[in-house]
């Protein structure tokens, strides 16, 4: 057995490119397991593990070599490896070395970690393959350094021990996660002899280049500096670059690769107290480390138990202005942020831990550090010379909140290795990181931080983490938290230490993929169906699928990207995005998914290799122009040569080139690629084709040595294409994205990578195949610098399969089925079998998979050659490319009768073709077989089986029902041409009975013609079929037909009487002869010597009588009672007309419409009513063959009319003058026409009414009806009735309608006065009868109604005494009504006027006003300008005083004396500035008028205000000295601010006129003093000396008011003068309190740190005292902030921007005074940003509305949090949730809202929505079901209706509840029977059921007592579908033999408990729904 290995196409993994040329951030493995072997294919389940961040935990770990020197004792002897894995159960792994020597392959488990040394040979090994020594640096290394592989996750560290035992180390792998492609080394600083610094890389891929840049200045061990380059390297190559005697060592040295390598850097050995006085000693401090793409810009660091001299953490930036922050503050140097720029490194001293923590992080989060930490213990030893002995230095991860960082676990976290000095138990212990509040377990148990070994502290600048020191451990430990975790290891002995992190790293998503068909690869089919399908796996909040744009951008992938698994629908690029519960996301490596290459056939072998595309047997080559070779002669354009033929201007060739001296030179069958040596040459050579072409591309044997560094890729043309590469000698490796691979095989792509195995083989055997493409391109490359041997490759390229077309219908021969087009496959034109006629060979499908096809697509069958010619005809052509003609049947045979037992038969049929000879074949299918046909041969019953007749000798009862059919085909149409198959024999044993009947007599008629012609219609002669047949025979199975003449009879072509149910005697009246035929329905046989005679008997004749209708009461009778005694003396004799023989009956019609016998003759006379009698005249015969007549009474009866009333209207209408007014007439008809008595109305079906009147254009008018409304003067209408059967019988009567007219009368009139009243209140009495005349001229005659609304219902009593309810105006409402009480209305409007001023406003309303004057002090005249408000207020307040004055449409105006206002003269504009005239007092007077009243004049006039002018005194300026403080002696505190000035000469400069000298009377004069904040200074304080602060005061001199009875709204009348003090002193910074924002507060990102503060009174707020509210002057000041900008910029400014876009961070603010500028104060502003609440919810979901509700919340938070719900249902209505909890549970959709909140204080909180759709389980009854059975076509089918079925999504199966299930409600072809009906939800909802009845039969049974098929019966009928249904059974004669019933087992082939024979039998079926059909079956025995 032999391994061998299968790639796909499409597994092309571009890279994710960072910089120029960078790795990916993921690495793809692949696994694949053989599952199925089918030849060389396989069917293969790969998984690809996609891995980001650098998770220690790993399948694959590589170990590049660590270096150290040899001095000093150094050399690490004692080398081991520590492996460890959290799996249970055992795993395999294997250590090899760089080169693949395997060096350990072992397993180990959870229980058994694994330990072994690394320099196997024990401690004598200094070196081993761990470490290079000096002498191996600087050059690339083989067989150094270590890869390990498992085939499950694990752990892989190396510790050692130096010889001297005085220095340890260790490394911790960080598995696949360590690859990368750019670096930044860190190591130990080196001081002195025996320290070295170094890095070391080893690559994971061949071909790789590495480029190192080493500071400036440093020399490696062999003297190289500045940028170095590495490479090629392949796979497990390792390169190592050491540095002595430079401080900094390798730190800060850039390593980038063009592939991904792994790096370890360090020092062996170092010291970061290197140079510190007192802290002597160094030691290992190595580490394995991680590319620019995973690290990060949040660290925390957890100290260890070393001094601050080496306790140190080395950041280095991986970008350009990176600012440090320290525990959360700005790390400073001076005054100013360390920025760091790309390759800029920090050194950060021990003394910034705090709690033993130190949080280091940037400004921009994407500005990313590479981070090391020192960290030991203080060796004492020595008598504590060498403290810093002990220190390691680990690379330590960044913060992540999707890192899940359990350890499970650290092996022998105590020792180093095994043996003496192995243990390090000084101490052994664990430190790590986590997120606050989460619990913790070492191994298993919970931690207790009382115990002494525990120590936890706080994280400054970052609350959300805290650490932990774990101290005093041994043995294996295992670290879980349940939130995020950061874990390393520590432990000492003696002077050696060694360290490592464990855990701490976020895993990225991974993904599973699973190939329907292995050998199409990663692809999906050109239908959009998907071959693979893809399975998300990792613990992520959300997973989506995406799809790479044409930009290289990705979107969100095609269908359901966020299902899992995910099949894709199209080609592209893909990846898998998966979601942290934090947002952050994290993405897989790319995968290709191309277009599948095609298989058309579907045989399992793509069409690329496939030698069959069709699989009809036919090689592709005879289906084709064949093969033909490619001329290269000239490669630009290349010639195809087929056997027959050379064509030019397909293929065009195109060379792209690296170097001019790369060629492509051709020949006649190959070209030859040359490729000069150099880094990275290349040579492109293209063929484009103009038409597709099949390529096929393989060695030309021509000898061509290898050269290293050569590769090729050859790629067909389109994207969308495929080429498949089979290798069977294993004669390339292929690079399918992860590096070249042996033992593949077979490997499909739309391109594929390759080389050759060194050597190379002469006469390769791997071919290239590609089918249908338009273009084929070779890159050949060669990288190569160190060789002079060009790359050379000579492939031989041809054309196979060149396109043919025979019918020339688009399809090329080797896809078409029938190439020729003559509807014949070519599989049996070519000769080969076609069992199921579907062009395909064979029967059935032919696939690889069922073994009847082989790898390269031919058919496997016995005695066939795939490579065999098919037929040819005798010109050398295939068949079937040559059209042929189908034969014509032109006449088919039919089905044959054999009446009589052993007579002869024929079957013939009739062909045509242009080809001879015709072939004929003739086969039967036997009643017993029917399914069966058997060919026939000529024997004594049969002859002429091979030609155009077959002749049946001899033919028996048993040959009945046999079928017969013939094949006929010819030479050139070798396709068989059928008859019909129902062409059938029948036999029968005789001929039918019929019995003779008696003739039939009838009385003649007129249904035909007349009474009296002798012919009727009528005769049914369907009647006496029973009799005919003696009902013995069985009617079903025959036909009896009626015929006037025996030729009809015995003509089957005639069926004689068509009507034999309804037959007229037309052809011989009065007697005819009718002829039977009784004829077989099967056979046809027949009886005809049957005959009977129609008979036809003449009526009597009764001759029409009439007699005269009359009136009632004509003869003297009652006229009203209906009834008239008619005269039917002459009734008799004219009836008879002298008739004899016959008899004569006279009926009536009772109450029941019964026929009453009147007599034989009627009375004389005949009293009677109008009726209608009958006279019946009869033959005195056998068949009393009579006539009929009627006779018609109709007495006439006369109307009666009854008087009509109508009551008089008052003229009415849109105009009420002109004397008219609508009558209601809708009851007049009814009231003329009904009796007031007895209340009988007489019908309008009996009378006609008729009305004449005048209408409204003065016409006159007779109608049947008045019209309504009747719109009329005063008028009389006559109504006339009549009867409608005898307009003579009329009456009328006349009907009188009156309009009597209203009074006229004046709509409005208007009252107007004044109160007069005392009160002025504008009420006032009124007499209204006293306006009567002005409102009607006719008042005397007319009545008066007074009311006050418009309604007319609240009257007034006493309208001759009437006060006015409504102040100032109101309407009175007059109705005036003449003597018939014919009325209209009018309107009485009364204005009232109320104007008064009461003589006391002043005093009432305090309308006096004092203002002081404002004139100089000597030149102070009374007169001041007052506010226009003053009047103002006196408006409002006469306004005010009396609801009139608002009430009222009233003007006032203001004048300045009464005098004025009398005449009206200088009225004041009141809404200006108002200058009084009279000096010191001024009165103001007003006068009211009513603007509503015109005919009187109602004024008001009235003193309404005084004004009053105060003198003021006068404040003289003052002026005082500017101090500075403490310049006196009396200012004790110089920082106070406060100064004691002299005010002692202060007042007398205030009061005395500087011009004049004179000094004011200080007797009436006030003085005081105020602050600037206002506040009043006592006058004691003031003088003679006032301490204060720089300040201007106010001082204010007031003077007694000159009216003390006026209060003066301002005060006193008062004069100011400010006095400046200055002090210079510092200024003052208060407080300035930011409150919090919750992140996204300003409605922007919240999840970014960033939010908008207010920053508008900062400053205010600073310059501010909270406790005084006094501001000090921001102008005097000079205020700068000094803060990070939203880019991370530090910014110095003189104010915040406002609004302040800003994380958490504490702005730096100073305050100076502008006159001193040594005045300074500085102060911080802290600005807090909260995080929201950090949680997840359930993806959109489903709720099946009849299962139990589900639950759905919250999935996973980061913090403790309340919940609140609302919902909103699926018609947008919303309402709160009743629940406070993470889940709730809920039945019905919509969507629902969780809003959750912080707990911690900061009250923020998120809302996200859970979307929930609906479904249900089906409802489905029979009313949703519809079958179609007992169809012709046999194709029974059943549609569900899916209307009513739910809302839900359906799906549909029939008969098995687990499917398969199809989309589409139909099923056809369904079987007879009851089946199930199974409607399953797609949502899993459930599956409703119903059962569905399918009606049909079985064609035989076989009643032989096997259990099988041994009854008959009708299928589909049970006891729930139509069990009423009847069924009855018959044989070949129609005689029944059972009536079944149809809900039993069925028929079991017994007569009266006999068996019956064996042969056909017939049946009928009556069903329950009114169906009726009927057939034959089959009753087959055993031999």
């Amino acid at each position: 057995m032999y391994s061998i290995k299968v790639k796909f196409f499409g597994l092309f993994f571009e890279m994710l490119l960072i910089g120029k040329k960078s790795f990916s951030l993921f690495k793809l493995y692949l696994r694949c397991e053989v599952k199925k072997i089918i030849k060389i294919l396989f069917l293969i389940t790969c998984f690809f593990t996609f891995q980001l961040g650098y998770n220690q935990l790993s399948k694959k770990h590589f170990i590049p070599p660590l270096a150290t020197t040899s001095s000093g004792n150094n050399a690490p002897n004692e080398q081991w490896f520590h492996i460890s894995t959290p799996s249970e159960n055992p795993v395999n792994f294997t250590v090899k070395r760089g080169d693949g020597t395997i060096f350990y392959s072992d397993t180990v488990s959870n229980a058994q970690p694994w330990t072994q040394r690394a320099n196997q040979g024990g401690s004598t090994v200094e070196y081993g393959y761990l470490f290079a020594s000096e002498d191996e640096t600087d050059q690339p290394l083989t067989q150094h350094g270590f890869i390990i592989e498992a085939d499950q996750e694990i752990y892989v560290s190396t510790r050692f021990i130096s010889q001297s035992n005085n220095h340890g180390g260790a490394l911790v792998s960080k598995g696949e996660s360590a690859l990368g492609n750019r670096f930044w080394a860190g190591s130990l600083q080196v001081g002195g002899n025996g320290h070295m610094s170094f890095l070391s890389f080893m690559a994971t891929e061949n071909n790789t280049f590495v480029t190192v840049n080493l500071r400036d200045g440093v020399p490696t061990l062999s003297g190289q500096t500045g940028t170095i380059n590495v490479g090629p390297l392949n796979v497990g190559q390792s390169y190592v670059i050491a540095v002595e005697d430079n401080y900094y060592g390798v730190i800060g040295t850039l390593i980038e690769s063009t592939n991904p390598i792994v790096v370890n850097s360090g020092s062996g050995v170092g010291s970061f107290s290197a140079g510190v006085q007192g802290a002597g000693g160094q030691d290992f401090g190595v580490d394995q480390i991680v590319g620019s793409d995973l690290v990060g810009s949040e660290y925390i660091f957890v100290k260890g138990n070393g001094n601050n001299s080496w306790e140190n953490v080395l950041i280095i930036a991986d970008q350009n202005n990176t600012a440090i922050n320290i525990n959360g503050s700005p790390y400073t140097v001076g005054d100013n942020q360390v920025i760091l720029n790309q390759g800029d490194y920090l050194i950060i001293e021990g003394d910034k831990y705090v709690n033993r923590n130190l949080y280091v992080s940037t400004d921009n989060k994407n500005d990313k550090l590479f981070a090391y930490q020192g960290l030991g213990d203080v060796y004492t030893g020595f008598n504590g010379a060498y403290p810093a002995a002990n220190q390691g230095m680990v690379f330590v991860p960044p913060l992540s909140c999707g890192t899940s960082g359990n350890v499970n676990n650290i092996a022998d976290i105590d020792k180093v290795g095994e043996g003496n000095g192995s243990t390090f138990d000084d101490n052994a212990q664990v430190s790590f990181v986590t997120t606050k509040g989460s619990i913790i377990s070492i191994n298993g148990a919970q931690i207790n931080e009382a115990d002494n070994n525990v120590t936890r502290n706080d994280v400054l600048g970052n609350g959300n983490y805290e650490s932990y020191i774990i101290t005093n451990l041994s043995g294996n430990i295992r670290v879980e938290s349940n939130g995020e975790m950061y874990v390393s290891y520590y432990n000492t002995n003696g002077a050696a230490s060694t360290a490592g992190f464990y855990s701490g790293f976020t895993k990225p998503p991974k993904f599973e993929i699973k190939s329907e068909f292995a050998a199409k690869g990663n692809c999906v089919n050109e239908d959009g169906s998907s071959n693979i399908e893809l399975t998300a796996e990792g613990s992520f909040a959300s997973y989506e699928w995406e799809i790479k744009n044409i930009d290289g951008s990705f979107s969100t992938a095609p269908g359901n990207a966020s299902s899992n698994p995910y099949s894709p629908s199209q080609s592209g690029t893909y990846r898998l995005k998966g979601v942290l519960e934090c947002d952050i996301e994290l993405f897989s490596d790319e995968i290709r998914i191309s277009i599948c290459p095609a298989d058309f056939d579907n045989d399992g072998v793509i069409d690329n290799i496939d030698k069959d595309l069709d699989n009809d047997g036919i090689s592709n080559f005879y289906e084709s122009r064949g093969n033909g070779n490619i001329d290269f002669s000239d490669p630009l354009n290349p010639i195809i040569s087929l056997s027959d033929e050379s064509i030019s201007g397909i293929i065009s060739g195109v060379i792209d080139k690296t170097n001019d001296n790369h060629a492509v030179t051709g020949a006649t069958n190959s070209f030859e690629s040359q490729v000069e040596p150099g880094a990275d040459q290349e040579l492109k050579y293209t063929l484009n084709f103009t038409e597709k072409l099949n390529i096929l591309w393989k060695d030309s044997g021509t000898p061509v040595a290898y050269v290293d560094g050569e590769s090729f890729i050859i790629r067909s043309i389109p994207g969308t294409s495929n080429i498949t590469l089979l290798d069977p000698d294993n004669n390339l490796d292929i690079d399918a994205g992860s590096g070249y691979e042996t033992d593949v095989l077979q490997y499909t792509g739309n391109e594929i990578k390759f080389r050759f195995k060194n050597p190379r083989q002469n006469n390769a055997t791997y071919e290239f195949h590609a089918n249908q493409i338009d273009g084929i391109e070779l890159v050949h490359k060669l990288n190569n610098v160190g060789s002079s041997s060009e790359s050379v490759l000579v492939p031989d390229v041809s054309v196979v399969n060149y396109k043919l077309d025979t019918d020339q219908d688009g399809t090329l021969d080797m896809y078409d089925y029938d190439s020729d087009g003559d509807d014949c496959k070519d599989v049996i034109e070519a000769g080969y079998n076609d069992e199921d006629d579907d062009g395909v060979f064979g029967l059935g499908a032919q696939t690889t998979e069922n073994g009847k096809v082989n790898n390269r697509g031919e058919i496997i069958y016995p005695d066939y050659d795939p490579t065999a010619e098919p037929r040819k005809d005798n010109t050398n052509s295939y068949y079937f490319q040559t059209v042929g003609e189908a034969p014509t049947i032109s006449l088919q045979p039919q089905s044959v009768i054999a009446c009589q037992i052993g007579e002869s038969v024929q079957f013939s049929v009739t062909v045509n073709s242009n080809d001879s000879p015709i072939y004929y074949k003739w086969f039967v299918a036997t009643v017993d077989d029917p399914n069966t046909w058997t060919e026939i041969e000529d024997e004594s019953k049969y002859s002429g089986s091979k030609t155009s007749t077959l002749t049946i000798d001899d033919v028996q009862l048993n040959m009945s029902g046999n079928k017969y059919r013939v094949e006929v085909n010819t030479d050139n149409y070798a396709c068989t041409q059928e008859t019909n198959d129902n062409v059938e024999l029948l036999v029968e044993e005789a001929l039918p009975t019929a019995n003779t009947i008696n003739d039939l007599i009838k009385c003649d008629d007129n249904s035909f013609g007349n009474d009296a012609d002798g012919i009727i219609t009528g005769w049914n002669f369907k009647e006496k079929i029973a009799d005919i047949l003696n009902g013995v025979q069985n009617l079903e199975d025959l036909t009896v037909t009626f015929h006037t003449s025996t030729e009809s009879a015995n003509d089957l072509t005639d069926d004689g009487i068509i009507n034999s149910d309804n037959y007229t005697n037309d052809n011989s009246p009065t007697e005819q002869e009718i002829f039977v035929r009784v004829r077989n329905n099967l056979t046809d046989c027949f009886n005809a010597t049957t005959s009977f005679k129609l008979i036809v008997e003449p009526l009597p004749t009764a001759n029409t009588v009439t007699i005269s209708r009359q009136c009632d009461g004509d003869s003297g009778d009652e006229s009203q009672d209906g009834i008239f005694p008619f005269d039917t003396s002459n009734i008799q004799t004219t009836l008879l007309a002298g008739q004899t023989n016959v008899t004569t009956y006279y009926y009536y019609k009772d109450a029941d419409n019964n026929d009453v016998l009147i007599g034989n003759e009627l009375p004389n006379p005949f009293i009677s009513g109008s009726q209608i009698i009958t006279i019946q005249v009869e033959n005195n015969t056998p068949q009393k063959c009579y006539d009929e007549t009627t006779l018609e009474f109709i007495v006439d009866d006369s109307p009666e009319t009854y008087a009509v009333v109508i009551d008089s209207q008052c003229d009415d209408g849109a105009d009420d003058t002109d004397g008219y007014s609508e009558f209601d007439t809708s009851t007049i008809t009814q009231t003329l026409l009904t009796n007031p008595e007895t209340s009988q109305t007489q019908s309008l079906d009996l009378y006609t009414v008729e009305y004449e009147y005048i209408n409204e254009g003065g016409a006159t008018v007779t109608a049947a009806q008045l019209p309504n409304p009747f719109n009329t003067k005063t008028q009389t209408v006559k109504a006339t009735v009549t009867n409608k059967l005898n307009g003579v019988c009329v009456i009328s009567e006349n009907i009188q309608f009156t309009v009597d007219p209203l009074p006229v009368v004046n709509a409005v009139i208007t009252v107007e006065q004044c109160d007069n009243d005392e009160d002025n209140d504008g009420q006032t009495k009124f007499n209204l009868s006293s306006y009567e005349n002005l409102i009607s001229d006719d008042y005397q005659n007319e009545t008066f109604e007074y009311y006050l609304d418009s309604n007319l219902t609240n009257v007034i009593t006493s309208p001759e005494d009437f006060e006015n309810t409504a102040l100032y105006n109101q309407s009175i409402y007059v109705k005036v009504l003449t003597t018939q009480n014919c009325f209209r209305e009018s309107r009485i409007d009364l204005k009232i006027g109320a104007s008064q001023i009461p003589n006391t406003f002043v005093e009432d309303n305090n309308t006096k006003y004092t203002m002081c004057e404002t004139s100089p002090a000597n030149a102070q005249d009374g007169i001041e300008i007052w506010s226009s408000s003053i009047f103002s207020d006196i408006n409002t307040k006469l306004v005010n005083s009396n609801t009139k004055f608002s009430d009222q449409n009233i003007s006032i105006s203001y004048y300045s004396s009464k005098e004025d206002a009398l005449i009206k003269k200088d009225p004041i504009d009141i809404t200006q500035n108002y200058t009084n005239v009279t000096p010191n007092t001024q009165e103001i007077w007003a006068l009211v008028e009513n603007n509503d009243l015109t005919e009187v004049s109602c004024e008001g006039l009235e003193k309404v205000g005084e004004l009053y002018v105060e003198p003021r005194p006068v404040a003289y300026p003052v002026t005082i000295e500017r101090q500075c403080d403490g310049d006196s002696e009396l200012d004790t505190d110089s920082q106070d601010g406060i100064y004691p000035f002299d005010t002692s000469n202060i007042v007398t400069s205030l009061l005395t006129n500087p011009d004049t000298g004179v000094i004011q009377d200080d007797s009436i004069l006030t003085i005081t003093y105020f602050n600037e904040d206002g506040t009043e200074i006592a006058a004691a304080d003031f003088a003679p000396v006032f301490s204060t602060a720089s300040q201007t005061i106010t001082i204010r001199v007031e003077r007694d008011p000159s009216y003390p009875d006026i209060t003066n709204p301002d005060g006193l009348c008062y004069d100011e003068t400010t006095l400046e003090f200055i002090v210079d002193d510092s200024p003052e910074a208060y407080p300035v309190v930011i409150a919090p924002h919750c992140d996204g507060d300003d409605g922007n990102d919240d999840r970014d740190g960033f939010d908008l503060f207010d920053t508008s009174d900062v400053i205010s707020t600073l310059i501010t005292n909270p406790q005084t509210g006094v501001s000090q002057d921001p102008s005097k000041l000079i205020i700068q902030f000094t803060y990070v900008d939203e880019s991370g910029n530090t910014v110095t400014a003189s104010e915040l921007p406002n609004p302040f876009n800003t994380k958490t961070q504490t702005v730096t603010l100073t305050v100076e005074n502008p006159l001193n500028l040594n005045c300074i104060i500085n102060d911080e502003i802290i600005f807090t940003v909260n995080p929201l609440p950090e949680f997840t919810v359930d993806d959109t979901t489903i709720v099946c509305l009849n299962l139990d509700p589900i639950p759905i919340g919250v999935v996973s938070a980061e913090g403790d949090y309340t919940y609140a719900w609302t919902h909103t249902d699926l018609n947008g209505n919303s309402s709160a949730f009743p629940s406070t909890e993470d889940t709730i549970f809920i039945g019905v959709g919509g969507t629902y809202y969780v809003t959750a909140t912080t707990t911690d204080g900061t009250n923020c909180s998120r809302t996200l929505s859970i979307e929930v759709e609906e479904s249900e389980i089906a409802t489905v009854t029979q009313d949703d079901i519809t079958v179609e059975d007992l169809t012709s076509d046999n194709n029974n089918t059943i549609t569900i209706d899916t209307t009513n079925l739910g809302i839900g999504d359906y799906e549909f199966a029939i008969d098995d509840p687990n499917g398969p299930y199809q989309n589409d409600p139909f099923f056809e072809n369904v079987r007879p029977g009851i089946h199930t009906i199974y409607i399953r939800d797609k949502n899993d909802c459930g599956i409703a059921q119903i059962d569905v009845s399918v009606i049909g039969y079985k064609k035989f049974f076989t009643p032989n007592g096997d259990g099988i098929h041994d009854t008959w019966r009708i299928l589909g009928i049970r006891e729930d579908f139509q069990p009423n249904s009847r069924v009855y059974i018959f044989d070949r004669y129609g005689k029944l033999l059972k009536e079944l019933d149809p809900v039993t087992e069925g028929w079991d082939g017994t007569y009266i408990g006999r068996p019956m024979p064996q042969t056909d039998y017939w049946f009928r079926v009556f069903l329950e729904d009114g169906r009726e059909f009927k057939g034959h079956f089959s009753l087959v025995r055993g031999k």
